[in-house]
């Protein structure tokens, strides 16, 4: 998956998991859904944005524009060069986290922080017209690149090259909706923009 081998759709416990937390997302008036259209991993990203189209479809409220946005991808990584598939076993996801938050602030078997977070930049630069005019938006991603989006988000844009590990570790590690997230704190977007 994470090396782009790999594009899996999206899980069939995800419609279940989306309907329990759809109540809480603000859908009424989104105009347009902006999913990963990279041809790595971007599968999973069209399901559901696909899925939150019907969605709101189903609600009442009018159809958003699903527009594909190649820099919305998951972050490169080579997974069998962080770690062994016994360490995994053994270890799980908190080992594969911890190497890959190292090989972040190297670029060694992983994207570079700064390259990622110039990519983020990019997405809120082209967003900015769409922004301007008061059109709310929704960005379906990945796990790992949310984490550097949130540290844009936390930054207010400016710019930033190095990463500290315990940056990393103080975004919210698997918790957007388990796969599902809003941003929870739309000042800082509003910042941005």
């Amino acid at each position: 998956l994470a090396s782009g081998r790999l594009d899996p759709g999206i899980s069939p416990d995800s419609v279940e998991l989306f309907q329990r937390v759809c109540p809480s997302l603000p859908l009424d008036n989104i105009t347009a859904i902006y999913y990963n259209d990279s041809g790595q991993c971007s599968r999973r990203s069209l399901e559901s944005a696909k899925l939150v189209k019907k969605t709101m479809i189903a609600q009442g409220y009018l159809p958003p524009q699903l527009i594909g946005l190649a820099d919305l991808k998951e972050v490169e990584f080579d997974v069998e060069a962080l770690l062994s598939e016994d360490e995994y076993r053994q270890f799980g996801l908190p080992l594969l986290r911890e190497r890959f938050f190292r090989a972040l602030t190297t670029g060694t078997n992983t994207e570079l922080f700064a390259l990622l977070y110039k990519r983020v930049d990019r997405i809120f630069n082209e967003l900015s017209s769409v922004a301007e005019a008061g059109k709310p938006i929704l960005l379906i991603t990945h796990d790992f690149f949310m984490w550097i989006i949130e540290i844009y988000l936390r930054e207010k844009g400016k710019e930033k090259t190095e990463i500290m590990i315990g940056e990393l570790n103080n975004t919210n590690l698997n918790g957007y909706f388990q796969g599902f997230s809003i941003d929870k704190d739309l000042d800082n977007l509003a910042l941005l923009i």
